[in-house]
């Protein structure tokens, strides 16, 4: 059985990560491009949205944009009772510990998901352009107020559904 993760948590979900897979028996190296914990031979779903729990199949279990039975989310609470019972069935079954299972509470927590009137903004305050990396913070708002505050600043950009954390703005 596929160990299941949730991809895309930052150092903590890192952390968790390793701790959960050195706790288990040792396997081969196999390839997973997406990172979701499901080998690429077997991956139904090879581009898994970064902080998804998923299936045996690699496939998410409570996608962000919409239910997989429907076009949208009934409300952000059917999103979040999604994530809060897969996280649940994941927990019972030893393919998530506890410490990763709060990562992905938190997740869903700062999300988009089922809201689809709002985006991720990243605000650059201090925008170098000489540095190697700049890091923005991440804001849940409306697209129009994520646009009026481009016009304010000089770098803000607007992303797709998703979560702020882990912190999505880096360029």
């Amino acid at each position: 059985m596929a160990q299941q993760v949730l991809r895309g948590m930052g150092l903590l979900g890192v952390a968790a990560l390793a701790v959960a897979l050195a706790a288990g028996p040792a396997r081969a190296q196999v390839a997973d491009d997406d990172g979701d914990g499901v080998a690429n031979e077997v991956d139904d779903c090879p581009d898994t949205p970064v902080g998804n729990l998923v299936d045996d199949a690699g496939c998410s279990m409570c996608p962000c944009d919409a239910p997989t039975d429907a076009n949208t989310w009934e409300s952000r609470r059917a999103y979040l009772t999604c994530v809060t019972d897969a996280a649940k069935e994941l927990l019972a079954t030893g393919r998530l510990d506890r410490k990763t299972r709060r990562l992905v509470l938190r997740s869903a927590r700062t999300s988009t998901c089922g809201k689809p009137d709002l985006v991720r903004c990243c605000i650059y305050p201090h925008f170098d352009p000489a540095a190697d990396v700049n890091v923005g913070r991440c804001r849940i708002m409306t697209g129009d107020r994520c646009d009026m505050l481009g016009e304010k600043l000089d770098t803000v950009e607007s992303l797709d559904s998703g979560s702020c954390y882990p912190n999505p703005c880096s360029f």
